[in-house]
């Protein structure tokens, strides 16, 4: 059994659970906010898609569905531009940005590196 990475995005009527799998898993059961006017029309194609293919229906995921990125997910799920990580928080400690830019970065706060300490 493998340890997965749990995420969370929260914002407005919106609440998407996540996790790295190959690429960015959305859960069966997440919801969705309405789409605004400033959300990228690439994103807005894949939001009309997963509406009329019923993987959202009545602003909530249906089934499990894998994105390209968590950017695309993002923008997806807040309906409106977005970008970077910092909508996905772990354990409601940190965002995915902290993780993907700081691997030494636990609980949100930075591991000071050895050779600072030793100065």
């Amino acid at each position: 059994m493998t340890n997965t990475l749990k995420f969370v995005c929260e914002m407005g009527k919106a609440h998407a659970n996540g996790e790295i799998v190959h690429r960015f898993l959305v859960k069966k059961g997440s919801t969705v906010q309405k789409v605004s006017d400033s959300l990228p029309s690439r994103y807005l194609k894949i939001r009309n898609k997963l509406e009329k293919d019923k993987v959202i229906v009545d602003d909530k995921f249906e089934k499990d569905y894998e994105f390209d990125s968590p950017t695309q997910a993002t923008c997806v799920i807040l309906g409106t531009s977005c970008a970077n990580f910092s909508n996905w928080k772990l354990e409601q400690v940190c965002t995915l940005h902290d993780i993907w830019d700081n691997p030494k970065r636990t609980r949100g706060k930075s591991v000071k590196k050895e050779s600072q300490n030793n100065s």
